[in-house]
């Protein structure tokens, strides 16, 4: 799989979270083709790219 096909699956999983955002719009994805040269699935990284986000994780918290 490529790093633009695996994006796209991690982004797949983020919009299907948080109602149609993606990576693009979150503040911290700058490690996930560190995450992705490691084996880490598209659900680890989406994962982890919603933990960083003050936004996406108040979303997911129910406060938004």
């Amino acid at each position: 799989m490529t790093y633009e096909t695996f994006m796209k699956k991690v982004d797949n999983i983020i919009a299907s979270t948080l109602g149609g955002m993606t990576s693009e719009d979150l503040s911290d994805n700058v490690f996930t083709r560190d995450m992705f040269d490691d084996g880490c699935s598209p659900r680890e990284v989406a994962d982890d790219i919603m933990a960083a986000d003050d936004l996406a994780s108040a979303f997911l918290e129910g406060n938004y």
